[in-house]
């Protein structure tokens, strides 16, 4: 037959059968018509062979029926249209769809019925799927790829830092440079694929940690120009803490970086400084260059936070501007000096208490053996040279090295209380392919003396997971600066002392010390993990005043241990003089072993001492 172009009816007809699936129902669910091509969807000739049914009676799969059933049902009960996937088996198979369903609706607005039209998405979702596999294992390949590299890092650092004088310079610095450039390339991988957020609140950031992340990939984003990168930290900055979002920090030295790198195209040589130190309670970072001085006006422009473009044809207004920002968001301050040798930004960030779970020094006894558990090679390389020269001068303290996390905690729990003493656990927290992680080592062997070493100490999940852990990490990159101290003039119970006191609130410790108790000697410790890792040096006779409970520095985390749990611990461990100071009424809480005290008697308050 032919078709009659001016004939509205047989332009709709030929336009509905056109569409992929259109379709339309009662109040009860009951199909009363759709286009042809939702009628074969469904197994039929034509779209009268399934009017009348209900979905029920169209699908196998009943299951599938009811939840197409009841998200219908739920659109004509509400009255208002949505758009849905769905998937469904059909007689080709099954299928995804992208439904849009409109309330059918009569004169008064009473809901009648529901319409509705389809489109076959499945083949797109199948190339999502694989487009989600194939970036989730990218991800993956990524996470290892950091994995892998940063230990050999570590090692190649280590190993030039030893040999000093040993080796021709300009080897050194070949070693150097290649150090720097694996660094480059990895860091500029994670950059890709783990982009930082810019949203997040502002929380404890390591200062030279997230420097040298950022110098690391801009060596290798301008590894083919002549300029320069020199990174100078002060060692009483290694371990310096401020309070700032680390994306906007990361993007703020990114920029500085950058429009260094601007002042010195003319001759695309020179070189960028960056120094960081400690002055007056602040973090101190200089970012100079030796190109064409910053002119007045735009010094003047960046003071203001007015972006500036000119004279560069990819100019970094914006990122001055973000400079700035990001300097006040962090509560600190700037200084710009220029001069025909160069530019010289000063910044200044006020420092915060130095989180609890970082491990800015390793203490040993010179009988303990020190357990490595890294699944890479090079990791246990470098230990092995950390500690060589501090074996040979104290040789009864020992090495041990694992691989499997599982074979370390076999052989700990293996150990009798006495011997796991003298046990101090280095952990990798990625053990690739194990089913288990250096966290969860720590977790099931119970062990108090540990450090977790990891790549990941910047990212502040772990960071509240180690906190609530009441576990130590070190930055696996500064795994060459840490301070290894061996105390061999101070073994067990040999410390005498009057009273220990551990509180959170070092004001206040501080202030009930000097107020009734500063003719005794007494130790104080502001969080529970540094006590506990100390606690073996002081006889079992010891007076020890326990909070009930304590809190990370910045007040932001709850330590995952009450005084009760240390209480208990002490108890177990042979201390018989423990005392728990608390705010609240313990409403017999308190165990036989320990004796309390209200923080609001002030009798009870001058007498710890005689309790």
């Amino acid at each position: 037959m032919e078709i009659n172009l001016n004939n509205y009816f047989e332009m709709l007809d030929l336009l509905f059968n056109a569409m992929p699936f259109v379709f339309w129902k009662d109040r009860a669910g009951v199909y009363l018509g759709g286009n042809i091509n939702q009628a074969k969807e469904f197994g039929f000739e034509s779209s009268q062979d399934f009017i009348g049914k209900s979905i029920y009676e169209i699908l196998e799969d009943q299951k599938t029926a009811r939840l197409i059933d009841i998200n219908d049902s739920g659109i004509m009960e509400k009255g208002k249209a949505i758009i849905i996937e769905e998937t469904i088996s059909t007689p080709n198979g099954e299928k995804t769809y992208l439904s849009q369903k409109h309330p059918i609706k009569d004169s008064k607005g009473n809901v009648i019925g529901l319409f509705g039209f389809s489109m076959d998405v499945t083949e797109l979702k199948k190339f999502e799927r694989i487009a989600k596999l194939q970036q989730e294992k990218f991800r993956i390949i990524v996470k290892q790829v950091m994995h892998d590299i940063t230990s050999p890092i570590t090692s190649i650092n280590i190993i030039v830092s030893k040999l000093g004088n040993n080796v021709p310079e300009a080897d050194r610095v070949t070693l150097r440079h290649a150090a720097m450039r694996i660094a480059g390339i990895s860091q500029k991988l994670l950059g890709r694929y783990n982009e930082e957020s810019l949203d997040a609140e502002n929380g404890n950031l390591l200062v030279s940690l997230a420097l040298l992340q950022i110098i690391n990939e801009k060596r290798e984003e301008h590894r083919n120009s002549d300029v320069l990168f020199e990174v100078d930290i002060d060692e009483e900055a290694n371990f310096v803490f401020i309070k700032h979002n680390q994306g906007i920090f990361k993007r703020m030295l990114s920029n500085l970086v950058n429009n260094a790198v601007d002042a010195l195209k003319i001759s695309d040589s020179g070189k960028v400084n960056i120094h960081v130190g400690v002055h007056a309670s602040n973090a101190i970072i200089t970012v100079q260059d030796n190109g064409l001085g910053m002119p007045e006006h735009i010094i003047e422009k960046f003071n203001q936070g007015v972006a500036v473009t000119e004279g560069k044809e990819e100019g970094h207004g914006v990122g001055l501007t973000q400079i700035r920002d990001a300097i006040l968001s962090g509560n600190g301050n700037f200084k710009v000096h220029a001069s025909m040798d160069g530019t010289r930004i000063t910044i200044r960030f006020p420092i915060i208490a130095t989180p609890n779970w970082l491990a800015k020094e390793i203490n040993l006894s010179s009988n303990d053996t020190v357990i490595i558990l890294d699944d890479d090679e090079s990791i246990h390389g470098s230990w092995d040279t950390r500690f060589e020269n501090i074996i040979k001068k104290n040789p009864t303290l020992k090495i041990k090295h694992f691989y499997e996390g599982h074979e370390v905690i076999l052989y700990i729990n293996s150990l009798t209380p006495e011997q796991k003493k003298d046990i101090f656990l280095l952990t990798d927290l990625e053990l690739l392919e194990q089913g288990i992680n250096g966290l969860e080592v720590i977790s099931q062997t119970q062990m108090s003396r540990a450090v977790l070493v990891t790549s990941y100490s910047l990212n502040e999940d772990k960071q509240l997971e180690v906190t609530r852990g009441n576990i130590r990490v070190l930055p696996k990159e500064f795994v060459s600066n840490v301070k290894i101290k061996l105390d061999k003039n101070i073994p067990f119970a040999s410390k005498k002392v009057d009273m220990v006191w551990v509180e959170d609130q070092k004001w206040y410790i501080d202030d009930m010390v000097n107020r009734y108790y500063s003719h005794l000697k007494v130790d104080k410790y502001y969080d529970p993990i540094s006590f506990m890792e100390e606690v073996s040096q002081y006889s079992l006779d010891t007076k020890i005043i326990l909070d009930t409970y304590y809190e990370s520095s910045d007040g932001t985390e709850q330590y995952n241990i009450t005084g009760y749990d240390m209480a208990h611990e002490l108890y177990s461990m042979g201390f018989t003089k423990l005392i728990i100071l608390t705010g609240e009424d313990p409403d017999g809480r308190a165990p036989v072993y320990l004796k309390v005290a209200r923080k609001v008697d002030d009798h009870a308050l001058k007498n710890l001492d005689k309790l």
